[in-house]
């Protein structure tokens, strides 16, 4: 290992259930073998980035002190923040937007309807989390709008509301599904377009993208070379270059694989198709699927 043989580099890695896993992780939802990759990365150079579609300070509540990330990508790609939570880029869901969503499916959901304003979730009842903010009405939100959250009772149930929304606001919203939960922001934003952004904003000849469901199937084919888990299902491991057990396992493959003759010309790879060529067997990123969770 060399210092500084990793510059230029940047890994990008999905919040919960890739990097905050909580099951039998020992550093409070972390696991030590990850949390050590990290270090080694950015000691040699190497930029590391959580995307994720939590509201950002929302995402401070599990963060690890010894993770620290270089950049943040938060609601679901429609913020980018450098590695102090400092506002470079920002997608704004239309007012009129978010309020003809929340007065159509506020009270259809099994959680309150959520809107990410400034990194914050607001909602009508706090639904027994403490770090969201109760506002009377959904106009009461002042502020640029990050993202809404919606969370249904059942897988179609959801798949129902985005065809609807979709059909409603066309163009104007992008619906990233996972089980019965939908996150929205503005239409044509997503992991993987803030991932591009990323990349083309710091430079980069290379990133790495971890994830392990159905909304990170945009950065995990974003990024130059893209893995997810054994345990994923098959239809994300078709998206990927790279099948892996755990995070550090990514790192250590992303980068051995770019100190190698062509960084950022991806060949053939194992556990996936080649970056940037045809894909199949996996769902239409933001398509209506099964699994997963919210802000996952």
């Amino acid at each position: 290992m060399t210092d500084g043989d990793l510059k230029g580099l940047a890994f990008v890695s999905d919040f919960d259930g890739t990097l905050f896993v909580e099951k039998d992780a020992g550093d409070h939802g972390f696991l030590e073998g990850d949390l050590a990759a990290i270090e080694d990365f950015q000691a040699r150079g190497g930029l590391f980035g959580i995307c994720t579609g939590r509201a950002y300070h929302m995402l401070m509540v599990h963060m690890s002190p010894r993770v620290r990330p270089d950049f943040y990508i938060a609601s679901s790609g429609a913020v980018i923040l450098d590695g102090d939570l400092r506002v470079i880029e920002e997608h704004e869901l239309p007012r009129e937007v978010m309020l003809g969503i929340a007065h159509r499916w506020d009270g259809s959901t099994v959680r309150p309807l959520s809107v990410s304003v400034g990194g914050y979730y607001h909602a009508r009842q706090d639904g027994g989390f403490p770090w969201v903010r109760v506002v009377d009405r959904y106009e009461d939100i002042a502020g640029a709008v990050e993202s809404m959250a919606l969370i249904f009772d059942s897988v179609d149930r959801a798949s129902a509301a985005r065809e609807e929304l979709l059909g409603e606001f066309a163009g104007c919203v992008e619906a990233s599904q996972n089980g019965p939960s939908l996150d929205l922001t503005v239409g044509g934003c997503d992991k993987g377009t803030a991932v591009v952004a990323v990349r083309e904003r710091l430079g980069l000849r290379a990133a790495g993208c971890i994830g392990d469901s159905f909304n990170d199937v945009p950065m995990i084919r974003a990024g130059d070379r893209g893995y997810t888990f054994s345990r994923s299902d098959e239809r994300v491991c078709a998206q990927a270059d790279v099948v892996v057990d755990t995070v550090g396992q990514a790192l250590a493959d992303f980068a051995a694989w770019a100190k190698g003759p062509a960084a950022g010309e991806v060949g053939p790879t194992t556990g996936g198709p080649a970056t940037g060529g045809p894909t199949t067997g996996g769902p239409v990123p933001g398509g209506p699927v099964p699994g997963g969770g919210l802000g996952e």
